[in-house]
């Protein structure tokens, strides 16, 4: 014998719904989040963001020559981290963003290479960048405030030679 599903709306609010379904002696009830009512249960979003720690720099042991530099961290989150960058920012300002990558089994470890530049400078000044990192969760919600560390180049202690090809 068949038996029809009677289904029941009841408006909560302009925006809520509650469906009432009532089948083969079975009671479920549905709360939705859309203008339509929807069936599908209502998911909190996810508002937490991402935590960056245990951040260090390995510099470039190149003196003037600087170079690749070793970025590493641990950032986490409530659901699931989507992406990690840092930047390494020159004395004037400029940088470049450097993709981290999720060490397997590491428990949240990212690391990666950046690129400093040599110190050109011949009136002794010392090259101050800062490595600044952060991370986005899949919901997009970032660190609000990036991790931050500094990076001392040196000057050369004569004239600078010039590029060896």
């Amino acid at each position: 014998m068949y038996i029809p599903d009677i289904q029941l709306r009841i408006a909560c609010n302009i925006t809520r719904q509650v469906l009432l379904t009532v089948s083969l002696g079975l009671v479920a009830l549905l709360m939705g989040c859309s203008s339509s009512g929807g069936g599908a249960p209502y998911t909190p979003r996810d508002n937490e963001y991402p935590v960056v720690s245990e951040f260090s720099i390995t510099p470039p042991n190149n003196g003037w020559r600087a170079g690749a530099c070793q970025i590493q961290l641990r950032a986490t989150d409530n659901v699931a981290v989507a992406s990690v960058v840092a930047r390494i920012n020159g004395p004037d300002s400029s940088g470049d963003a450097v993709p981290l990558s999720l060490t397997p089994g590491s428990g949240g470890l990212y690391q990666g290479s950046g690129t400093v530049p040599a110190n050109s400078n011949s009136n002794g000044q010392v090259n101050t960048y800062y490595v600044t990192a952060w991370a986005q969760d899949k919901a997009g919600n970032s660190t609000p405030v990036a991790s931050s560390l500094t990076l001392s180049v040196p000057a050369p202690d004569g004239p600078v030679p010039p590029p060896e090809w």
